[in-house]
Formats: C-alpha cells, sequence, structure tokens
C-alpha cells in the first residue's frame, strides 16, 4: 500500500511541476536599442562620450547624444546635455564636450536616441572629470 501511495504523490507532483512550464514568449522591438561605451580623451578641456547602436537601425534616428550630470538621474529635461539632429553616421557614434566639467568631480553620463516619438536611453556610465574651460 506504501508504494501505491508513495506512486500516487510522485505522479501529482510531477504533474503539478510540468504545469508551471510556460513557453518562453519574445518581445519583438521594432526601434533601436543603444548602449553607453566607456568616456575616454578625458582632459583639463573635456571628455568624450561614446555609444553604439545595439539593434534596430540607425537610419531610424532622428536625434541622438547624451545627456550627463553629478548624479545618476539622468534625463533629458534636468540633465546637461549634447543633442545631434538627423541620424548618426554610423552604428558607433561619439560626442566631444568641453563644458560643464568641473575638475576632480564623478559624473555619470547615458545615451540616447530618438527614434519615431520613443526617447530611448542607454546605460548609465560614471567617470571621472578633469574640468572643462568655457572657451570665448
Amino acid at each position: 500500500m506504501n508504494k501505491a501511495i508513495f506512486s500516487l504523490t510522485l505522479v501529482c507532483f510531477l504533474l503539478f511541476l510540468s504545469s508551471g512550464c510556460q513557453k518562453e514568449n519574445t518581445v519583438e522591438r521594432d526601434y533601436p536599442q543603444i548602449r553607453t561605451l566607456a568616456v575616454d580623451h578625458i582632459t583639463g578641456d573635456g571628455a568624450r562620450f561614446n555609444a553604439v547602436i545595439t539593434g534596430g537601425s540607425a537610419n531610424s534616428v532622428s536625434e541622438y547624444g547624451f545627456v550627463w550630470g553629478k548624479s545618476g538621474i539622468l534625463n533629458l529635461q534636468h540633465s546637461e546635455k549634447i543633442i545631434v539632429n538627423g541620424p548618426p553616421p554610423s552604428d558607433n557614434f561619439s560626442c566631444e564636450i568641453t563644458f560643464a566639467l568641473e575638475g576632480m568631480n564623478d559624473y555619470f553620463v547615458r545615451s540616447f536616441i530618438k527614434s519615431g516619438t520613443l526617447i530611448i536611453y542607454g546605460n548609465i556610465v560614471k567617470f571621472k572629470g578633469l574640468g572643462a574651460v568655457i572657451r570665448l
């Protein structure tokens, strides 16, 4: 009798486990994705921000650029920004800035692209500013 109860319990347990499995749903994105790359050429004059479009087409991009600041909360409305109109020249793009950086302060930068009505942000990258002189 014990074997029958054990077998019935085992079958019920296996049925319970298999009923919880679901087919993985994949989501197709019809817009490009972007990744912020490391900041380079950090000097007393400024820095170069870098990004790569990792999915979708750069041709659908109408604006691109970077937002940056001293906090990790970055967006077009409340952060320093550089915006370039039109699609980037390739999937990899960069912008040099020569303003709004104070020496020896930690900064955060985030790339963005605009495609249609969507604004797609990349990941946030931290870097240390060496200062930037405003030239007149």
